[in-house]
């Protein structure tokens, strides 16, 4: 271990965390998990809400009457067919659940909030517009968390260091190293954060550096030994984001 903080001084990554500190690389150098997936969906909430004009509790509770009873009906018309009878809305002899039912239920619920046709499609369409973009904001945020542990290296396989970027990936040599690297990160402690490696503690690993995964940990955290490069054989901690597939 005295060796590996010998060799990190030599090297002097002391300026080259500087420079990171500088383009605001250090809190988001190990995509520390929590922080950074609330800061996305925060992000992603808000896009929704610009691109779309978001609909009133009033708009909604119309959508909502309108498809309540048009769904309401739609059953009883099956009902009634299933057992032959004929079947009425208010009076109205309906022979079909297509658009004479809709119809029919479109008039009612314009009745009940004073509202025209056009004003009900209108906000039907407004709020279905609303509500599918919500959904699909949900959906994309599972497929990028079902995707992330898709690629999950599992213990026993090799992987390799690698952000998207191909940036250098930063590394601790003992479990306690990368917790107090983790605390600085979410403390937003540049200074204790850069001690760590100007100490030798941790380290920046070039970009698809190969090593075998020992241990993954639900924390986030994967434990590795180096297969290539100056510190082959030395075991190491990192953020399991970045431990790829070969």
């Amino acid at each position: 271990m005295a060796e590996i903080k010998t060799w990190a001084k030599k090297h002097k990554f002391w300026s080259a965390l500087i420079i990171l500190i500088l383009v605001g690389m250090i809190g988001n150098l190990f995509g520390l998990g929590e922080e950074t997936s609330v800061e996305n969906n925060k992000q992603q909430q808000n896009i929704v809400q610009d691109n779309t004009e978001y609909p009133t509790e009033k708009e909604i509770e119309i959508h909502d009457k309108y498809f309540e009873l048009l769904y309401e009906e739609t059953v009883k018309l099956y009902d009634a067919q299933d057992a032959g009878l004929e079947y009425k809305y208010k009076g109205i002899l309906v022979n079909d659940a297509g658009i004479q039912l809709e119809n029919l239920v479109k008039v009612d619920v314009t009745q009940i909030y004073g509202i025209t046709k056009k004003e009900l499609e209108d906000i039907y369409l407004k709020v279905e517009v609303y509500n599918n973009q919500q959904q699909n904001t949900v959906q994309d945020n599972t497929e990028t968390t079902e995707n992330t542990a898709s690629k999950l290296v599992g213990v026993g396989e090799e992987g390799l260091l690698h952000q998207e970027d191909n940036s250098e990936v930063g590394i601790c040599w003992t479990k306690e190293s990368f917790d107090e690297m983790v605390d600085a990160s979410f403390a937003r402690d540049t200074i204790g954060f850069t001690q760590l490696f100007y100490d030798g503690d941790c380290y920046l690993a070039p970009s698809n550096t190969k090593v075998l995964v020992l241990e993954n940990s639900w924390t986030g955290s994967s434990k590795f030994r180096i297969l290539d490069g100056d510190f082959y054989g030395e075991v190491a901690w990192t953020n399991y984001e970045y431990v790829v597939p070969v």
